[in-house]
């Protein structure tokens, strides 16, 4: 087995994984303060995501950037699509200390959610680009040696 197919193997399974871990992060918001606080705005964004993208991302070591960008890939593209999801089923996002930024409307709620789950989705596919580079980067290394 080749060390890019090692690589995309370490990717995929780090991304799946990550997939199913963080599908419900959003709705753990309900376990922490019940049902009446549920979509806590913080709970309900891409923060977990673009803290992993900035704190995980490394171009050091380019397999152990595989693992790291598995996993965020798989965390943006579960949450940002939960998020994406969510905005087709009507509920207030609570904010710091009010449950809505615009009384009588989810107008707010909803651009909060859809530009979080686009925000996901373009936090994905960067790391995709990148982890495509890494790709090709290893296999010119082979060709050379």
């Amino acid at each position: 087995m080749r060390k890019s197919d090692i690589s995309n193997l370490i990717f995929i399974v780090s991304s799946i994984f990550s997939f199913i871990i963080l599908w419900g992060f959003p709705d753990l918001d309900i376990s922490l303060f019940g049902i009446r606080w549920h979509r806590n705005f913080i709970f309900h964004s891409i923060i977990i995501p673009f803290i992993l993208y900035k704190l995980l991302l490394s171009k050091k070591e380019k397999i152990l950037s595989f693992l790291s960008n598995g996993i965020i890939f798989g965390a943006a593209i579960s949450i940002g699509v939960h998020l994406i999801i969510d905005v087709f089923q009507p509920k207030n996002v609570h904010f710091i200390i009010v449950s809505t930024l615009v009384r009588k409307t989810l107008i707010d709620d909803n651009i909060w959610l859809g530009l979080n789950g686009i925000l996901g989705l373009l936090i994905a596919k960067k790391v995709n680009d990148a982890r495509v580079e890494n790709v090709k980067d290893i296999k010119r290394k082979s060709k050379i040696e």
